[in-house]
């Protein structure tokens, strides 16, 4: 097993790092006390520190608010395009999320650039009425090459646990057959469960 990077005594944005912490992250990842430059002490994941994920105690984003105010998405209330981009970051970032085990435990990360509401904004525009952020890759991070903005329904054919079937050199979702074919979902599904071959399922009428 590989030695532990250390860390100790290391700077990372506004974090300093000041001994190695009793703690373990879920999954039994190492954490590290840190001080950050406003005087909070804090436990935190090394693989946050290394890539940058975690910059400081939250203050960085505090006063990085003040400067979101001219993009006008903070006015009045948090708009979809800023709410979408805090959520994200919160996935990813929070072990106390409730979708932690999904996205910081399993190490999804943000790029630097969206890490600012300004870069992401930038790179993705306005949330489309209608659509919430997407990756095209699930396993992947939230970057411009692997993120779209797409509909519940696009999403729900994206989801890594969807079934897929093969049918005449093309592959689909159940759902994106069911569509294809003029079937009702469930009808598929069900065919599909009780161990019905792709051609005599899709076929049926």
């Amino acid at each position: 097993m590989p030695k532990a990077i250390d860390l100790k005594g290391k700077v990372f944005d506004r974090w300093t790092v000041k001994s190695l912490s009793d703690k373990r992250a879920s999954g039994g990842s190492l954490k590290w006390i840190c001080v950050c430059e406003c005087g909070t002490e804090k436990a935190v994941k090394s693989s946050d520190l290394i890539r940058g994920a975690s910059r400081s105690c939250g203050c960085l984003q505090m006063e990085a608010l003040g400067k979101r105010l001219k993009h006008g998405h903070n006015v009045g209330g948090h708009s979809p395009t800023y709410t979408t981009w805090h959520d994200m970051k919160r996935r990813c970032t929070d072990p106390n999320h409730v979708s932690h085990k999904r996205y910081y435990d399993k190490d999804i990360t943000v790029c630097d650039k969206w890490l600012d509401f300004g870069g992401f904004l930038e790179d993705m525009g306005e949330r489309p009425e209608g659509k919430t952020l997407d990756r095209i890759d699930n396993d992947g991070n939230y970057e411009l090459s692997n993120c779209r903005w797409a509909t519940p329904k696009e999403q729900a054919n994206n989801m890594s646990r969807n079934r897929y079937l093969e049918y005449e050199g093309e592959r689909l979702t159940i759902s994106q057959w069911a569509d294809r074919m003029g079937l009702p979902y469930g009808t598929l599904i069900t065919r599909v469960r009780r161990g019905w071959s792709t051609e005599r399922a899709l076929i049926t009428k």
